[in-house]
């Protein structure tokens, strides 16, 4: 297991208690914080984007796209239009509780989005990005 800086972004706490201790577990020691709307993850990643020229920047987000206020489609605008070109190899994964169609065609439209997947299958592609499958900034 490789150590990964991870960004949580699920409007459900449980969630992201539940997805921090499965990388816990997972032994990786990893550095991951959660949050629970879009608007308090931007101004995170601005803080982490000035800090140190970047590299506490998250290597990798997984973010709901069904939450409140900023859903996740309009968080990925902000997140684009403001971090993408400093940060290309970070990756996005946009989680749902059910994957649709409509979704996954909207996902096309950001270089940022590296998978789109249903929350049932989160705890395999924690293990896919601590072991080093998809790809990040300091591999």
């Amino acid at each position: 297991m490789r150590r990964v800086k991870i960004l949580l972004i699920d409007d459900d706490e449980m969630n992201n208690y539940f997805m921090k201790r499965k990388i816990g577990e997972m032994g990786s020691g990893s550095a991951c914080k959660a949050f629970t709307s879009g608007q308090l993850a931007l101004e995170y990643l601005r803080k982490a984007d000035r800090q140190q020229n970047g590299r506490n920047f998250p290597e990798v987000i997984f973010l709901d796209l069904q939450m409140p206020m900023m859903n996740g489609f309009e968080f990925l605008e902000q997140y684009e239009a403001a971090f993408f070109s400093q940060h290309p190899n970070t990756k996005v994964i946009a989680v749902s509780k059910v994957l649709r169609p409509a979704e996954r065609s909207k996902m096309r439209n950001y270089k940022s989005v590296a998978y789109y997947i249903s929350k049932e299958s989160i705890v395999g592609v924690i293990k896919e990005v601590l072991e080093g499958g998809i790809r990040t900034t300091s591999q």
